[in-house]
């Protein structure tokens, strides 16, 4: 009588399958997958929105020192006739009025070009001497100890506009790639060739690798 009680308790206790086990883990397997790629899909969100905070931080950088450079336009007269705004060899020169260490006013020469999808810009030494600005601006940092600081890194392209005051529209020059060989080989171009003083404003039109559009700045050209 024993025997048969504890017979029917055995046939009566219950327990996890193989089967159930295994759909189990499947299942934990699923929702695992699942939370991983939510989670790279987070953090991949995260670090595509910092990179684009650190480009606009640096953007407005950027365009806070074109700014700054345009609006100290040299004169003509104050760099032997020579255009304090000008295009060569896809590099955008600009003569503006500046202080060396010292405190002495003079001329400094700045450059603005792509090379390897970065904005690099380059300024020259503060001068009053017309010969080392005509060095600097046919030669640039290859004669001087300042060498060019990289502004903007994954850069497309830049196009730049010159409003013209006397048409009243904009006209296009844009700005491509440059690599060191083609910048300091191809012979420049006259300044008087393509400055027009009725240039009274510059638009500068910077597109990023990772953007389908265009970002821009317009700057007036001398105070």
């Amino acid at each position: 009588m024993v025997f048969e009680r504890d017979n029917l308790l055995h046939h009566n206790q219950s327990g996890v399958t193989l089967v159930e086990l295994l759909l189990a883990i499947a299942i934990l397997g699923i929702i695992a997958v699942l939370g991983w790629k939510g989670l790279d899909s987070i953090i991949f969100s995260q670090r595509t929105l910092s990179e684009d905070v650190e480009n606009i931080r640096n953007l407005q950088i950027v365009f806070a020192q074109l700014q700054t450079d345009c609006l100290k336009l040299a004169k003509p007269s104050r760099i032997n006739g020579r255009s304090p705004l000008a295009i060569n060899n896809n590099v955008l020169i600009i003569s503006r009025e500046s202080q060396s260490i010292n405190g002495i006013p003079g001329v400094q020469i700045v450059k603005y070009y792509l090379e390897d999808e970065n904005l690099m810009r380059w300024a020259s030494p503060t001068t009053r001497s017309i010969e080392s600005l005509h060095r600097y601006f046919i030669q640039g940092e290859t004669n001087v100890s300042n060498p060019p600081i990289s502004l903007l890194s994954s850069i497309d392209n830049i196009e730049i506009n010159l409003w013209d005051q006397n048409l009243k529209k904009w006209e296009i020059a844009e700005l491509s790639p440059l690599n060191s060989f083609e910048k300091n080989t191809k012979p420049p171009i006259s300044a008087a060739q393509i400055w027009k003083s009725s240039w009274k404003g510059l638009s500068l039109a910077i597109k990023f690798t990772n953007r389908q559009s265009s970002i821009t700045k317009i700057v007036a050209l001398g105070p």
